[in-house]
């Protein structure tokens, strides 16, 4: 292959050539402060163009002819070694120089190619540079989307939780109120169905009394072993005291206890007047003594008030009406009870006014061998008064030796004194508060309604109370009390 150059365009080129590869002309001047200017990113808009384009240009003018000589030099040597040597063929150097002519052209082509190649890059990467911004800021706007819903989302979480939370709250809170509600049902059962003794609350001393006295001797005398014992049985038994400290609760409770362990017929004759009286005890004397002979089967006559059947002959006329002021003798009622027990007969009874009672009834001890003074509840009383009505409807801040105390003052203050059936009373007002309220009673409770209520047996009542006692004791309550001290002191050093 030959390349022919005229003189004219050889000439042209070299001049061109020599222009950009010299160091010190304007155009290679230009080129290297363009790539600094490109290098540090820096380049000034007005020159970006030509700075870039050219340094395309002059880069591919070097690269062609440096490829196109060497390609050149090989071409000629070739013609000239396949010629041998012959005028025709084409030297060397001359090889080398067409080569790097056509080299310079072609890579100057390659330049302007490049360049505009270049560009269009430029303008893709400009272009993805704000495709990626714009994408980014959706992205940016869905996180903060998905955030604001996150943050949503945890919002209605919590108040769902909250709502579960609270309704759970509720449905144990109605447990425990059904389970309360359930206690106070038990203890009302419990105090309903209570059998005898164990139904009185407080009282063990007139308990204990009564059982070694009475009770006890009534229940040998049914066992075959110790039916020869039923001589101890009283013809009577009398409880006496102040009004509402239990004597006729205590004496119902006694019947039943009775009742329920034995063989024993019940008559409530607190109803009859004292002219119908005589003809009842006749016909109940008459098959009681069948009963114990032929079946060995006991008898209780219950007569509450009984200062209304053996009244004092010095008030009959003043205070008795109708048929029994008619009636004023008491003789059939003495006679009555001087041996009722050997028909298997004993007679129960209570009074509020023993003083009302004729006197021979209280002095013979034969028609009653018991003679009981219930007393208003003291200290430890008040305090079993309490525990009998709440016991399994408080809850564990209850103190009632607290409240004990607090009554207990309020005695020595006023020098008075509590029936047992207030203390009842404020028993039964402060369970059926805490019980509207679906709760336990709380020491809370106790305090405030103890705080309010007062003694309701004055200081006349209790002087009235020792007269009766010593009426029917034939000594003094103080005495009675020092001998009850000495006897208990007694037990104390023997034990």
């Amino acid at each position: 292959m030959k390349v022919y150059l005229n003189t004219t365009t050889k000439a042209n080129y070299s001049n061109n050539l020599n222009r950009y590869n010299n160091t010190n002309s304007p155009y290679s001047t230009f080129l290297q402060n363009s790539d600094k200017l490109e290098l540090s990113g820096k380049t000034n808009p007005n020159l970006s163009f030509k700075a870039t384009f050219w340094k395309h240009v002059t880069a591919g003018i070097s690269a062609g002819a440096a490829s196109g000589a060497a390609i050149g030099t090989k071409v000629g040597g070739v013609v000239d070694l396949g010629t041998a040597g012959a005028s025709l063929g084409v030297p060397t150097a001359t090889g080398a120089t067409v080569g790097t002519v056509l080299g310079g052209i072609t890579g100057a082509i390659g330049g302007t190619v490049s360049y505009f190649t270049c560009q269009s890059r430029e303008e893709i990467k400009k272009a993805a540079a704000e495709e990626a911004a714009k994408i980014q800021k959706e992205k940016a706007a869905l996180e903060a989307k998905a955030k604001a819903l996150e943050e949503q989302q945890n919002i209605a979480d919590a108040k769902n939780q909250e709502a579960l939370e609270k309704k759970q709250a509720q449905l144990d809170e109605l447990k425990e109120q059904n389970r309360i509600l359930e206690k106070y049902a038990v203890k009302k059962y419990e105090e309903a169905n209570g059998v005898g003794l164990g139904r009185i609350a407080g009282y063990y001393e007139d308990k204990n009394l009564l059982n070694a006295a009475f009770i006890s001797p009534y229940k040998k005398s049914f066992n075959p072993e110790t039916k020869y014992e039923s001589y101890n049985v009283p013809n009577g038994v009398l409880l006496y005291g102040t009004s509402g400290n239990g004597k006729t609760t205590l004496a119902e409770g006694i019947i039943e206890e009775l009742m329920n362990t034995t063989d024993t017929e019940y008559y409530n004759l607190s109803h009859l007047n004292r002219a119908k009286l005589e003809d009842k005890l006749s016909e109940i004397k008459e098959k009681a003594q069948q009963d114990w002979e032929n079946n060995h089967k006991r008898t209780i006559i219950f007569l509450d008030e009984f200062d209304r059947f053996a009244p004092n002959p010095s008030i009959i006329k003043r205070t008795l009406q109708g048929d029994d002021a008619e009636n004023p003798s008491n003789g059939y009622l003495k006679s009555f009870m001087n041996d009722c027990s050997k028909f298997g007969i004993t007679i129960i009874a209570t009074t509020n006014y023993p003083r009302n009672i004729e006197k021979p009834f209280i002095d013979n001890d034969s028609r009653f061998s018991v003679r009981t003074a219930i007393e208003p509840p003291k200290a430890e009383d008040i305090t079993q008064i309490l525990n009998y009505y709440l016991e399994g409807v408080s809850d564990d801040t209850v103190n009632l030796k607290e409240i004990t105390d607090i009554l207990i003052k309020k005695t020595d203050k006023d020098k008075a004194m509590y029936s047992s059936s207030k203390i009842e009373k404020l028993a039964e007002k402060t369970k059926d508060k805490a019980r509207k309220e679906k709760r336990f009673v709380s020491q809370e409770d106790l305090l405030k309604i103890a705080n309010k209520t007062n003694p309701n047996i004055d200081s006349e009542d209790i002087e009235s109370f020792k007269e009766d006692f010593e009426f029917i004791t034939n000594m003094t309550y103080e005495e009675y009390l020092d001998e009850k001290e000495e006897l208990k002191q007694k037990e104390n050093t023997e034990e």
